[in-house]
């Protein structure tokens, strides 16, 4: 997903602002995931992933510049694996 991001342009992620909010709120949560063992950070990056997944559908109905829409696609479909797995970690 980072990858994809920093692939993208700021004006395909909806301007500077919003990319900015996007990529620090995945690398925030890459950096939770990074001790699996302590389910607090985990339960931490499942938050941070949801906060992005507003985001991102905020970005996406945005008049003024929004989210360029396969791209959004391409990161709804990579952040619903990752919050499926996530889950599962946690609960399990």
């Amino acid at each position: 997903m980072q990858s994809l991001m920093a692939g993208a342009s700021e004006d395909e992620l909806g301007g500077h602002k919003l990319a900015r909010q996007l990529n620090a709120r995945i690398t925030k949560a890459i950096g939770f995931v990074g001790d699996p063992s302590n389910t607090k950070h985990l339960k931490k990056a499942a938050r941070l992933l949801k906060g992005f997944s507003n985001q991102l559908a905020h970005g996406l109905a945005k008049r003024k510049s929004p989210i360029d829409p396969t791209l959004g696609a391409e990161l709804g479909a990579l952040l619903n694996d990752a919050l499926s797995e996530l889950t599962a970690v946690v609960t399990g």
